[in-house]
């Protein structure tokens, strides 16, 4: 999160100093344009969070925005049943839409807000000797949107973005062993709060 607050202010002092030079990179006359794009909400080496996804501007200060999201990741988790390591897979898919409006933009710079929608799935897997433990958890999010978009050339933009909001949880406990295999109870859970913050980088054509 650090890394993205610092990325967000940098953004905003570079644009706002390169805004004043006499090149002609701005936001004026984005309608119509569309973008291919990339973002990133962690940047550990040993695991993938992230997604694809394609934005348009649908009129000077609207953007239109639908995204295929990924998060991958293997961690080392002991054992309780023995002295070994266990290995425990982490995998969410899921995809979002919504609207970012662009009512201030400079010529480089263009803070925002909006609004999105999310749906997720996620698998988490423990495996042990004699058995392993499973998670899997549903989630619907509703978020307000608010970033900052900055132009690195005339096609390729980098934003910074809080997505903040409610989320609907549904979680459900699976054990299994050699011999048995149990259910636990279902646990849903309503949260508000930050539920991404996010870095992504836009090429338009």
């Amino acid at each position: 999160m650090k890394k993205l607050l610092f990325l967000l202010v940098l953004c905003s002092i570079v644009g706002e100093a390169k805004g004043q030079s006499s090149d002609n990179i701005s936001f004026k006359g984005f309608s119509g344009k569309k973008a291919l794009c990339f973002s990133f909400t962690d940047f550990e080496l040993e695991k993938f969070d992230g997604g694809i996804g394609w934005r348009k501007w649908t009129k000077d200060d609207v953007v239109w925005f639908f995204s295929v999201n990924l998060d991958l990741s293997k961690e080392k988790t002991d054992n309780k049943t023995s002295n070994d390591e266990a290995d425990r897979y982490i995998g969410t898919l899921g995809i979002s839409t919504g609207i970012e409006m662009h009512r201030f933009s400079s010529d480089r710079l263009s803070p925002y807000y909006g609004f999105g929608l999310g749906i997720l799935g996620s698998i988490n897997d423990l495996s042990h000797e004699g058995g392993s433990n499973e998670n899997k958890v549903f989630s619907i999010n509703g978020d307000m949107l608010i970033g900052a978009e900055y132009l690195l050339t005339e096609d390729i933009s980098i934003s910074a973005q809080y997505n903040i909001g409610l989320e609907y949880r549904k979680t459900t406990n699976l054990s299994k062993s050699t011999y048995v295999t149990l259910t636990d109870n279902e646990v849903s859970t309503l949260n508000f709060g930050i539920n991404k913050v996010m870095l992504v980088l836009s090429f338009y054509f």
